[in-house]
């Protein structure tokens, strides 16, 4: 029996409006930081050897890393919630491609599609742990994914001082205008076919953590 596809309504005019202001906020705020990013040309070897792959941090450090790979065509999976619906139009105003879908709906056929998009070379920026939580631990989604297309994952920390943490979930994290930021890359991270998708989501939680930890450091 086929997968029922279940649609996925166009944004309202207010989603659009509130995502074209959300954009020219967080573009002017970025566009302050004093941002260091460690270990990109190792990154970008490692995906194209990959011929595609993931670039991942925890839910709550999206800011910055969206805004920093904004304009080349990756990939990003988006709930199917009313918030989802307004990220998935910010991360299209960012020159995005944007895949809907999660666990409980449209996720069969949200897997198909970035499955798709992993053969044709495509990157995708991924949380782990979101779209929420809990907080720091990884979902199975992401290790499918990489283990059935054989890509690379490559584990991103990001950290600002100062910043505002918001109080939600993931404890998302705002960088102050003009704050140091320090977003590590790092190693390139790979699951083996006899691997449990237990064990290496345990493996990559281990990795995000300490490289955050190091990033909180550096900046």
């Amino acid at each position: 029996m086929g997968v029922i596809a279940e649609e996925i309504r166009s944004p309202t005019f207010k989603e659009r409006f509130i995502a074209r202001l959300l954009t020219v906020v967080i573009r002017l705020l970025c566009a302050t930081l004093r941002l260091t990013v460690e270990c990109e040309e190792q990154t970008m070897k490692a995906l194209q050897e990959s011929d595609g792959g993931f670039l991942v941090c925890w839910h709550g450090r999206t800011l910055v890393p969206t805004d920093y790979f904004r304009g080349r065509g990756y990939g990003t999976l988006i709930s199917m919630s009313r918030d989802g619906s307004l990220m998935a139009q910010y991360q299209r105003n960012l020159g995005m491609k944007t895949i809907r879908g999660s666990t409980k709906r449209r996720g069969v056929l949200a897997a198909r599609e970035a499955l798709t998009f992993l053969e044709q070379g495509g990157i995708m920026l991924m949380t782990p742990d979101g779209p929420r939580g809990p907080s720091h631990i990884v979902q199975p989604g992401i290790i499918f994914l990489a283990k059935k297309s054989r890509k690379v994952i490559i584990p991103g920390g990001i950290y600002a001082t100062p910043n505002w943490k918001l109080k939600s979930w993931d404890q998302y994290m705002v960088p102050r205008p003009f704050s140091r930021v320090r977003m590590i890359l790092g190693e390139p991270f790979y699951i083996s076919s006899d691997e449990t998708l237990e064990a290496a989501a345990e493996r990559l939680r281990i990795v995000m953590d300490d490289i955050e930890l190091k990033a909180e450091a550096r900046a």
